[in-house]
């Protein structure tokens, strides 16, 4: 016998403040399940998963920067708090009270953050490699954030690395995460 897998569509979600795109899977009226992708990964992170989940609507979201999303104006940074608010407002887009939220890495970490500044929006989290957020005892935390303000200084005015072709940009991504050519 055998299965048919079902095919992804595109979604654009305009936000008021920047545009984000989606991969979907299921049936709109499936119970609803918002995947969050890892740090430089995006929505297609999801692909060989998402269509495993049957009877449930993925949206498998590419967080502002990453993947089809547009990208921050060039003098903003990516911190976690603004991925919180993007996320409130891809629910409320979707039209969702309180869905599913399945995160990786960077996405888990999303996750479960949202999930405790605002628990009636969630029903339930699904975490893969996810702690949470990490964090030095309080005695650290002021050298940590002097780390951080220091090394931010040096990436000002820092330009985009650009690759000659997709196929440098992917031996470079497979290097750096150690990843196959399938992943």
């Amino acid at each position: 016998m055998t299965m048919s897998v079902p095919v992804c569509a595109e979604l654009e979600i305009p936000l008021a403040h920047i545009r984000l795109a989606a991969r979907t899977w299921g049936k709109p009226d499936d119970p609803p399940l918002l995947a969050l992708h890892g740090w430089l990964d995006n929505a297609g992170s999801f692909d060989a998963l998402a269509p495993l989940l049957d009877g449930r609507h993925v949206v498998a979201l590419d967080l502002a920067g990453h993947g089809r999303s547009a990208h921050r104006e060039a003098s903003s940074w990516y911190p976690y708090v603004d991925y919180l608010d993007e996320i409130a407002g891809v629910i409320d887009f979707l039209g969702w009270d309180a869905p599913d939220l399945l995160g990786h890495s960077l996405g888990a970490t999303l996750a479960s953050v949202f999930a405790a500044v605002f628990p009636q929006r969630v029903n339930r989290l699904a975490l893969i490699e996810g702690l949470g957020p990490l964090s030095l005892p309080e005695a650290g935390a002021l050298e940590q954030l002097q780390r951080a303000m220091s090394a931010r200084v040096g990436y000002r005015g820092g330009r985009l690395r650009v690759f000659p072709h997709m196929d440098a940009a992917i031996a470079a991504r497979q290097q750096h995460g150690q990843l196959t050519l399938a992943a």
